[in-house]
């Protein structure tokens, strides 16, 4: 069974999720992080309005948002597949 490390150092049994989508969610959470911490909204998107600035920034904060919940569901259905394993059903 293939071991997965998320980002906050835990080890759990990856069931449907492959390391894909772990690297994918490592590399979007950092650069979100970047542009929503270390740069104001003006210098994160110098090319687009007032308007279109809050909506890029708000459209990250909810596909960061969408990709932990979809890490929690995993990590439940893991634990789940894990717990069945261990019943023996």
């Amino acid at each position: 069974m293939e071991k997965r490390v998320d980002l906050g150092g835990s080890v759990s049994p990856s069931v449907g999720i492959g390391s894909k989508y772990l690297d994918l969610k490592k590399s979007f959470k950092f650069a979100i992080h970047s542009l929503l911490t270390a740069f104001s909204k003006e210098e994160a998107f110098p090319k687009f309005t007032n308007a279109e600035r809050e909506c890029l920034y708000h459209l990250f904060i909810q596909v960061r948002t969408t990709l932990d919940a979809v890490e929690q569901l995993v990590e439940q259905q893991d634990l789940d597949a894990l717990f069945q394993i261990s019943r023996g059903t």
